[in-house]
C-alpha cells in the first residue's frame, strides 16, 4: 500500500499516519462484510478494485471511448 514510504515529520503526521494505518487495516480486515484476516482481506479488496477497473475499461471500449481518453481517467 506505500505507506512503508511515508515521511512523518511533526507529532500531527504521526497522528495522521496512524489514522490511515488504522483506516487501512480496519477496512481490510472487514471490508467484505466478514471478519478477516489483513492480509486475505486486502487481497480480497485489491482484486475486486482491479475487476472494477477492468470493467470500467471494457464498458469504454463498448462505447468507442479513445484510448487517451481511457488512460488518463485509469491512470
Amino acid at each position: 500500500m506505500s505507506f512503508d514510504k511515508y515521511q512523518v515529520r511533526s507529532s500531527r503526521g504521526i497522528r495522521r499516519y496512524w489514522l490511515l494505518m488504522s483506516l487501512a487495516h480496519l477496512i481490510a480486515c472487514t471490508g467484505c462484510g466478514e471478519a478477516m484476516s489483513f492480509e486475505d482481506g486486502y487481497t480480497y479488496i485489491y482484486s475486486h478494485i482491479q475487476e472494477e477497473r477492468l470493467r470500467f475499461v471494457y464498458q469504454c471500449g463498448a462505447r468507442h471511448a479513445l484510448f487517451e481518453d481511457v488512460l488518463a481517467l485509469v491512470a
